[in-house]
């Protein structure tokens, strides 16, 4: 009877254990799978998951956002039609083809920008990253979509704003030079390539430097790495070999150049020719 009863309680010991371990394993997965499912619905893009045919199995809340279709409307229906502007729906479905036949695909596990199409029929820009998962009949595919609309918007802007600058400064009667933070000249407008004859790339860096007088040479240099140094405004007199092989009089005024957010560019720096007035 004391043997049976040991038994019983080893067993029963046993079993309360393996139920113990049951139950940590169902919270662990329960807590895995919440927590999966909080960063799929909260992530900062569009996430679609589909299937080997190209069906939607997943959507999250910004790709409803995004495209405008309802997680319940998207489930089961195919990507292309969701998504994808028709006149590239078929090049999209050959991809996925081939892809299942082939096992080639050129834009898997890469970014690549193009055009998507919300539900009433506006296209827009996406940046679009698909990674599959398996193989055969259980591949998927994980889509991470990006609504990048307003960045090309703002680099749009920002080429708009520098060609008007080079526009207006290439028509300015001045000579002007732009230099980077590490000192060296990055752009000289078209005034100035004018004045000495040569070519942008031959001014780039330290060549700007091949048609200052040697008298002026060290002192024009010093006083450029100074008032680059502190950050301060400065002005200078100099003269530069212009085309013809005159020695030309230059009033430079030289002024550390700040972006947007307040961050220090370089300089900018404009001169005019002051030969006659010297005279």
């Amino acid at each position: 009877v004391i043997v049976f009863a040991a038994f019983v309680m080893i067993n029963a010991a046993r079993a309360d254990r393996a139920d113990r371990m049951r139950r940590q394993a169902e919270r662990a997965l329960r807590l895995s799978e919440e927590r999966h499912q909080l960063n799929f619905e909260t992530a900062l893009d569009g996430i679609v998951m589909m299937d080997r045919l190209g069906r939607v199995m997943a959507w999250n809340k910004l790709a409803e956002k995004m495209f405008g279709w309802s997680r319940e409307e998207a489930i089961g229906r195919e990507v292309a039609e969701l998504i994808i502007p028709e006149r590239q729906r078929e090049a999209h479905r050959e991809g996925l083809r081939r892809y299942i036949e082939t096992g080639m695909a050129r834009v898997l596990n890469k970014r690549v920008e193009m055009s998507a199409q919300h539900r009433e029929g506006n296209e827009f820009q996406i940046e679009l990253a698909i990674t599959p998962i398996g193989f055969g009949e259980e591949l998927s595919f994980t889509a991470f979509v990006r609504d990048i609309t307003g960045r090309l918007r703002a680099e749009s802007a920002l080429r708009e704003s520098e060609l008007r600058f080079r526009t207006t400064a290439n028509a300015a009667p001045v000579l002007i030079w732009m230099s980077g933070v590490d000192k060296r000249c990055t752009w000289f407008n078209q005034r100035w390539l004018d004045f000495v004859g040569r070519a942008i790339e031959q001014e780039l860096g330290d060549g700007w430097c091949d048609n200052l007088h040697p008298a002026d040479f060290d002192r024009v240099l010093d006083t450029y790495h100074a008032a680059f140094d502190a950050r301060r405004s400065y002005e200078m007199e100099y003269r530069l070999q212009r085309d013809d092989g005159a020695w030309r009089w230059l009033l430079e005024r030289g002024t550390p150049n700040v972006g947007p957010g307040g961050e220090f560019e370089g300089y900018i720096g404009t001169c005019i020719d002051i030969t006659e007035h010297r005279e």
